[in-house]
């Protein structure tokens, strides 16, 4: 097997010529409007317990342990570190239980364990589905198990998860973390939770050989098919290809009438042949040890393979023990949720190459329609305030595999060229659903930059007709001259728009072949943007401006802060956590007596947790996430539709987020300051006590946001030197509230 498994298996021409396939689904079928998974069942003690409390545990069992002094010390300062970076983890959002992805992977790891006699480490294990589309696994030091919705997306049976399973379990038996802390003792800064989780659980070959050698043990004793593990290391190995591969090129979007110029072809290829070039290198990399702290994947399979040799034939032994049907409806969920969380980052081209994808594999379905409508928007929108799409995963290098093609001609297009192209896309979509509210909403925002940015009137793209006729077509020219033979330069626009082609340009033909042109012409029409008209100001009813920017309802994230000492910026969790706590009830307080309800989300960390409050922090997350991916001021978005309802009943349509940063260090040295103190010898003892001073530092962040319009309705930045003190954070939340509820 190459690649995912699938591919050179599976090769699939996909048309874009033509309507969506029609689905045979109903609207009981989960998938056909999908939408994003949410915890379930009885809250696991992870998320009850305060990080501080699991550490002080942690450290205490350390303390009573028979180690060196020296040890101990590192393995306190490794509790923490890992203590406080896992919680941080189960706090973002981003983590699942109890939905069926999780289930299904604890039923594995269950399965797995019974059958190697270490059922008791399922006292110490628990497992959950973590909200990424990177494929990775990690067993963290105090037995959480973790399996990315990118990884799950990829793979093909029980088999191969459950030797990802036996791997990680093996990291965490072995205590390869800790062993791994005690050579490095430091990881690099990142804004991403789980950069920071794969810096802390990254492991050197010979830890990785080894738990792949231990997991190949456990996998055989669970009766698995062994060439699957072989398989997991060619999925690893393309992991940066699409999970699945629809070869297509340039005329794959096009129709008779509707043809890319030779420009844009000659372009695609050459982008195309580099990238492949570009691939082989990157590939010949992924093997050889030199690049990786890992062991090379070639090296790991040919490993493997002499393990399977010496167990024998492997074609009898079964890939699926649970059931293939309960695993094919798990990956089909991983799939689903993976073009989320893509729409989440705005990475819009895979997101719009997938849900092609999806289409062919499961059929259309509402939920993938809104996904690609979603996608043309994003594109079209981007593109229309000249940012660069690289940004918006259509960067044509890392786009490796069959969809490059697709990445290179989206680069290519000019905005005309580009909404004319989206227009397409958005008419089938349009019709196959037409009163989907959603659909409906990104049809209209696409249509408008088409009309406003792209300066496409709809109607001419609906006149364009194909002619043929060569007499019509000399006519034409001999209406252009008159009896002395010379031209009139405006004919030439009616030429050109008499033949479908206005200024002579292709993407006028988008539509030529579209039969009918009775729904053609009434969705144009009703796509037709007009500019908003401001109402007249009648006196005596004039409302105060301020008065409708008065803002008494806040939802808000929980405050975040960050307290950095020292030339080495350490920073104190424990104090960190103290007065996140602190601020989430100053803002609570202080909202009150501003006449403001502030309801600030539970961060899925404490006894008082509840199931309703982690999911509407997760709901929000995702949509503050994707918000903050798409760099503008006011966007539709896809996650707009997953927020409603918690925003109804909170009875508000604006949510906050605030973060705070204090730094306490020592002044650089200064030798110029020292030597004109040494010469203005007077001053040289009050240079000495600014020197021996600490510098003090306090920064502010603050941006509330309208979620219907997506639009920040206040921003706040402040820094200023001053000591951490607690009247000083009150009188800054009080400051911040005031501003907020007046629009200042």
């Amino acid at each position: 097997m190459n690649l995912l498994g699938f591919r050179g298996a599976l090769i699939l021409i996909l048309l874009f010529i033509g309507a969506p396939v029609s689905a045979q689904k109903t609207q009981t079928d989960i998938f056909y409007d999908y939408k994003s998974a949410r915890c379930a069942g009885a809250i696991p003690s992870d998320f009850r317990v305060k990080s501080s409390e699991k550490v002080d545990e942690a450290k205490r069992k350390i303390k009573e342990s028979e180690v060196s002094r020296s040890d101990k010390k590192q393995e306190m300062e490794y509790a923490v570190t890992s203590g406080f970076a896992i919680d941080e983890m189960l706090s973002s959002g981003q983590i699942l239980f109890g939905d069926s992805m999780s289930e299904y992977v604890e039923k594995v790891a269950t399965r797995l364990l019974q059958k190697n006699d270490q059922a008791d480490l399922l006292d110490q294990l628990r497992f959950y589905v973590l909200k990424s589309p990177v494929p990775n696994a990690y067993c963290t030091s105090n037995g959480a198990v973790l399996v990315s919705v990118g990884l799950l997306s990829r793979l093909e049976n029980e088999a191969q998860l459950a030797f990802i399973l036996a791997h990680e379990i093996q990291h965490y038996a072995l205590k390869h973390s800790l062993a791994e802390f005690k050579k490095i003792k430091s990881t690099a800064a990142s804004d991403r939770v789980e950069d920071k989780l794969a810096q802390i659980y990254s492991f050197s070959k010979e830890n990785e050989t080894e738990a792949d050698e231990n997991g190949f043990k456990m996998m055989r004793q669970a009766g698995y098919n062994l060439d699957e593990g072989v398989y997991v290391f060619d999925m690893l190995k393309y992991t940066s290809y699409p999970f699945l591969e629809v070869s297509l090129t340039v005329d794959s979007f096009e129709t008779q009438f509707y043809k890319f110029p030779e420009e844009i072809h000659k372009h695609v290829a050459e982008k195309v042949k580099a990238g492949i070039e570009a691939d082989e290198k990157y590939l010949t990399e992924q093997g050889d040890d030199k690049n990786t702290t890992h062991p090379s994947l070639d090296r790991r399979i040919n490993r493997m393979r002499d393990l399977i040799a010496e167990d024998g034939n492997q074609k009898k032994k079964p890939l699926n023990f649970i059931g293939k049907t309960t695993f094919d409806h798990v990956s089909k969920m991983a799939r689903h949720e993976l073009l989320l969380l893509y729409l989440r980052y705005a990475d819009y081209g895979n997101a719009f190459y997938l849900s092609q994808v999806m289409e062919k594999l499961y059929g259309s379905s509402l939920f993938i329609s809104k996904v690609k409508a979603m996608s043309i928007y994003g594109l079209a929108h981007h593109k229309a305030l000249e940012h660069d799409l690289d940004r918006y995963g259509c960067n044509v290098e890392t786009s490796r595999g069959d969809w490059r093609p697709m990445i290179a001609l989206i680069n290519k297009m000019d905005l005309k060229e580009l909404c004319a192209f989206g227009s397409r896309q958005m008419y089938f979509i349009k019709k196959a659903y037409k009163t989907d509210p959603f659909i409906d909403n990104a049809a209209r925002e696409f249509f408008k930059v088409t009309q406003t940015k792209g300066l496409i009137r709809l109607q001419d793209l609906t006149i364009a007709k194909a002619t043929t006729d060569k007499t019509a077509d000399t006519a034409e020219k001999a209406e252009e001259t008159d009896n002395a033979g010379v031209k009139n330069p405006r004919n030439r626009v009616k030429r050109n728009t008499s033949t479908g082609a206005a200024m002579g340009n292709y993407y006028m033909q988008v539509f030529t072949d579209i039969q009918d042109r009775e729904y053609l012409q009434k969705l144009m029409k009703d796509m037709q943007y007009a500019e908003p008209t401001k109402e007249k100001e009648v006196s005596g009813n004039k409302k105060s401006d301020k008065a409708e920017q008065v803002i008494n309802q806040l939802v808000l994230f929980p405050p975040q802060i960050e307290l950095v000492y020292g030339s080495d910026n350490k920073r104190d969790l424990f104090q960190e956590e103290d007065y996140r706590a602190f601020l989430s009830n100053t803002w609570t307080d202080l909202g009150k007596k501003a006449d403001v309800n502030v309801d600030v989300l539970k961060a899925s960390i404490g006894e008082d947790i509840t199931l309703d409050a982690i999911n509407d922090y997760m709901a929000l997350t995702d949509w503050i996430i994707e918000r903050l991916n798409n760099d503008t001021q006011s966007m539709l978005l896809f996650n707009s539709q997953a927020i409603k309802e918690p925003m109804q009943r909170k009875k508000t349509k604006h949510v906050g987020w605030v973060s705070y940063e204090y730094s306490k260090a020592r002044k650089e040295f200064s030798a110029e300051t020292m030597v004109a103190s040494l010469v203005l010898y007077p001053l040289f003892p009050v240079y000495l006590v600014w020197q021996l001073s600490k510098e003090y530092q306090f920064k502010e962040l603050c941006v509330v946001y309208d979620t219907e319009t997506g639009r920040p309705v206040h921003i706040k930045k402040k820094k200023f030197a001053s000591r951490l003190r607690s009247d000083l954070l009150n009188a800054q939340v009080y400051e911040t509230l005031y501003n907020v509820k007046y629009g200042r």
